[in-house]
């Protein structure tokens, strides 16, 4: 095979950036379908709600749920149908797994900086309809001005659900369903620990802000399994 030359004056993209490049083009088209359907479906159910009820609880708050679950399908989805296509073209599993996890972050960052706009929005319709705006859904936050809270709570969580993905992706492509499904505890588990961890009696006297490096700490164990994982990962046939 003969190595291809980049013209003199263009400037070559390292294999990690430019995976991770084309795995946010993955993301961010379906990101912008998620962000649509977040404003429909909080804009009618208010208006039904103001329509037939009493406005008492945040509507947006309803859409961390979303922002988790879909999120976490498109990149495991991605993951799996990507990386034997990435070694095939000649890349190495480490440029994968490194373009992987800057993808994911940079996406838990926009699905982080979207909820939380999209809250603040809510907070100023709130105020000027005089309704209350309580948060019902358990997270680290119990108010909208919390900013600070909202976005440490909604960022950690937001990364637990791209790291735990790729995660889950990887240890299904590589052990199979029945180890993969097995594993979904600890693969999936930090997605659903991060906001307890700060919020648990058990931890006491920590303060809520001692906690965040525990948190920060965790997830930086499963992108490291990940990491390990995926530089040693045995690439299937690809069949017709």
């Amino acid at each position: 095979m003969t190595a291809v030359t980049a013209p003199t004056g263009v400037r070559r993209l390292s294999p990690s950036r430019h995976t991770a490049r084309w795995l946010l083009r993955q993301h961010i088209g379906l990101a912008v379908w998620a962000v649509g359907i977040l404003v429909v479906l909080a804009t009618t159910a208010l208006i039904l709600v103001d329509r037939y009820g009493t406005v008492e609880i945040s509507i947006v708050q309803f859409g961390r749920q979303g922002f988790i679950w879909f999120p976490f399908s498109v990149s495991l989805i991605s993951f799996t149908a990507y990386v034997s296509v990435h070694v095939a073209a000649g890349m190495t599993r480490r440029s994968l797994g490194r373009a992987s996890i800057a993808a994911g972050l940079t996406m838990a960052a926009f699905y982080t900086i979207v909820m939380t706009g999209a809250l603040q929005l809510e907070r100023a319709v709130y105020g000027g309809r005089r309704w209350a705006q309580q948060i019902t859904e358990a997270a680290v936050f119990s108010d909208t001005s919390q900013v600070g809270w909202i976005l440490t709570d909604l960022g950690l969580v937001f990364t637990a659900t791209q790291l735990c993905a790729l995660l889950v992706g990887v240890v299904y492509y590589r052990f199979g369903g029945w180890w993969g499904t097995l594993a979904l505890p600890l693969t999936v588990g930090p997605i659903l620990l991060i906001s307890p961890l700060l919020t648990t009696p058990l931890l006491d006297p920590l303060s809520r802000l001692a906690r965040v490096p525990i948190a920060v700490g965790v997830l930086v164990v499963v992108a490291g399994v990940y990491l390990a994982l995926v530089r040693r990962v045995s690439i299937r046939p690809v069949t017709a």
